[in-house]
């Protein structure tokens, strides 16, 4: 078994074969409908958005036996410092390989790309309903272990009809990051990464005039596609760095991002959000139809005393 490493494009051979492995691998979006990963041809490119990207593929006589991918991330911890972690996704291992073997031989390939970085924490979100989550194959055979330290919750909101809004006015970046920052305060919080490195949609950064609500407009469709279960593309944009300081101006903030992105042209809106904040806050948005897909954060060298802000378009 060879193991190669990518931060860029690959080989059209390589990517080509990616592009075949990743489709017999779904994931659960509410009870009854499936999506898969399409990357495009620059298998990297999704993670280099959110950080300093590396990805990990083991290959067995021309076939791709499994893939691992990591980002370099920064992250606000609940104190309102910041820091760096590993930010591991797309773990998908072929029904045929020794997964104990993979799985080993990316640990090693990780943990020497990271003895460059001081950090040692590492975290990942899993969709409820994976076949296989962190804490089933860490904690033994050399890997760290990892625990379900919050809960979060996905939804996929439609947007296929006029909603009344408040007057919100577009602001800048900065003033959106600054305002992510101190919302999240009490939080993990995942600053939003490049969105203009992934997103066909050029960002549209969102704040309420006090600036207690904001928010980010992108999609994800420059670097990574979800196909349903059905064939079709669920063309989605996302409402990334997602915060509020209370639910009614956070509400607010979807509805204005849902009119947005539906004279835009896009169906549905993904935004992800605190299952403590969850049921309050679909409460709050009344009639907007919505899918909710629960999610765990597992990680590993951080504490579980805290809810997480996370951004739908880097899961």
């Amino acid at each position: 078994m060879n193991l190669h490493t990518i931060s860029d494009s690959p080989a059209p051979i390589l990517s080509h074969a990616l592009a075949k492995f990743e489709q017999q691998f779904t994931y659960p979006l509410g009870t009854d409908r499936f999506f898969r990963i399409e990357h495009n041809a620059d298998y990297a490119k999704f993670y280099r958005s959110i950080g300093t990207a590396r990805c990990f593929i083991v290959l067995h006589d021309k076939e791709i036996l499994g893939v691992i991918s990591a980002a370099l991330r920064p992250i606000f911890f609940p104190n309102g410092s910041e820091g760096q972690v590993c930010y591991l996704g797309d773990l998908k291992v072929a029904p045929r390989a020794n997964a104990g073997r993979l799985l080993i031989q990316f640990h090693q390939a990780i943990r020497t790309w990271l003895m460059q970085y001081p950090s040692t924490a590492a975290f990942g979100i899993v969709m409820n309903g994976a076949r296989a989550v962190p804490s089933d194959y860490s904690g033994r055979i050399g890997i760290p272990a990892f625990s379900a330290i919050s809960q979060t919750s996905i939804l996929r909101i439609t947007c296929e009809q006029q909603t009344n809004t408040q007057h919100l006015f577009t602001a800048t970046e900065t003033e959106v990051r600054t305002c992510y920052r101190r919302l999240s305060l009490g939080r993990y919080a995942s600053p939003v990464g490049n969105p203009n490195e992934r997103s066909l949609l050029p960002p549209i950064w969102l704040a309420t005039p006090d600036m207690s609500a904001c928010g980010c407009l992108e999609d994800t469709r420059k670097a990574k596609c979800l196909i349903s279960n059905d064939g079709s593309e669920l063309i989605s944009a996302h409402l990334s760095a997602f915060a509020f300081n209370n639910v009614h101006d956070g509400a607010a903030l979807i509805r204005e991002a849902c009119k947005r992105v539906m004279q835009l042209g896009y169906p549905a809106l993904f935004v992800a959000v605190a299952e403590t904040d969850t049921p309050i806050l679909c409460a709050t948005l009344g009639g907007l139809p919505l899918v909710y897909a629960p999610a765990t954060v597992y990680a590993h060298g951080l504490e579980s005393r805290s809810a997480w802000n996370i951004n739908s378009s880097e899961i």
